[in-house]
């Protein structure tokens, strides 16, 4: 945990453009952890980081990039759901993994 908030102030001082791929890489090991720990908090997390960087890259930038990272946020929600119980974050996962699918 303390590794996520020391990227997450590198993060915040870097520049716009290189803060997508901090982002991106923010999300994928507290994610494996989160998935062996079932943290529910770290789940949370993971989704703000993934969210974050789709809102940095967008779309028409990188589409290969920005697929991938829709799906490691719908992979996330799935997770959370899963662990919480939550039917809406299920179903928050299917649309964001069909998104990424059908882009």
């Amino acid at each position: 945990m303390q590794a996520l908030q020391g990227a997450s102030a590198v993060w915040q001082a870097s520049e716009r453009e290189n803060q997508k791929f901090t982002w991106s890489n923010l999300g994928n090991a507290p994610q494996t952890l989160s998935e062996l720990t079932l943290d529910v908090d770290v789940l949370k997390r993971v989704i703000d980081a993934q969210e974050n960087t789709l809102d940095l890259k967008g779309r028409e930038r990188d589409v290969l990039d920005w697929v991938l990272t829709e799906n490691n946020l719908g992979l996330a929600q799935r997770w959370l759901g899963a662990v919480s119980g939550d039917l809406e974050m299920l179903e928050t996962a299917c649309a964001c993994l069909q998104g990424a699918r059908g882009f």
